[in-house]
């Protein structure tokens, strides 16, 4: 908040809101915060836990439409959804002249290592996805700095990184491998008994899976001149 000179009451829109994890930070920090999310089973899971405390458009941020403008426009793990460059003008067309987008990849570990091996065998029954959760298999996204430099669209770039450790339930699971790219790899039957049989290994393990975090948060502000 300091870095960015965000203030509570200030607007933000978040790009591909999920599960509202990171989304809870926003409201804490009293921000107003709208969502654009484009799955419905995440839609109704923001819908029933935040109630009015959020907005929640059911889109695509590509087909998002609106007369606000934003002092902040955040995605967590969800911007390479978007090509780059349509993603970062749109993004810049929203914010305010001094206004901020923010960009948040991180990579995953889960922390227990017999839960872990157990998810590995079931995962070696279908090798066209080698992760687990977003963020724990190969990375393609290496260059966000030099994308976000290049677009002349914003100051240059300030990074900054912390590490984390959530609890995952098995709903909350299943959730996050359904957005991660490579389960997409898969047909509907095969990705179901993939997701269902790593839940049975998490019930068989207390019910949720310890994972580590390891967050880096890109911060550009817009140019304040004219967009080109």
């Amino acid at each position: 908040m300091t870095t960015s000179n965000l203030r509570r009451g200030y607007k933000a829109l978040e790009i591909g809101a999920g599960s509202g994890k990171f989304t809870r930070y926003l409201v804490r920090a009293g921000l107003q915060v709208s969502c654009v999310e484009p799955a419905k089973g995440f839609v109704e899971f923001l819908k029933k836990h935040f109630d009015s405390d959020i907005e929640i458009t059911a889109s695509k941020f590509e087909l998002y439409q609106t007369q606000t403008r934003y002092h902040l426009v955040i995605a967590a793990q969800s911007f390479h959804w978007i090509p780059w460059e349509e993603g970062l003008r749109k993004a810049a067309c929203l914010l305010e002249p001094d206004g901020y987008l923010g960009l948040i990849f991180y990579s995953t570990k889960i922390v227990d290592a017999e839960l872990r091996g157990q998810l590995d065998q079931i995962y070696r029954n279908y090798p066209a996805v080698a992760a687990r959760l977003p963020g724990s298999g190969p990375s393609s996204r290496q260059t966000p700095v030099s994308k976000i430099e290049n677009a002349g669209l914003y100051k240059r770039p300030m990074l900054f990184e912390v590490r984390k450790t959530y609890h995952h339930s098995c709903f909350e699971y299943q959730m996050l491998a359904e957005t991660e790219s490579q389960h997409k790899n898969l047909n509907t039957d095969d990705r179901a008994r993939l997701i269902d049989a790593a839940c049975e290994a998490i019930k068989k393990n207390g019910g949720s899976i310890e994972t580590e975090y390891l967050f880096t948060l890109i911060l550009a502000q817009r140019v304040s001149k004219p967009l080109p």
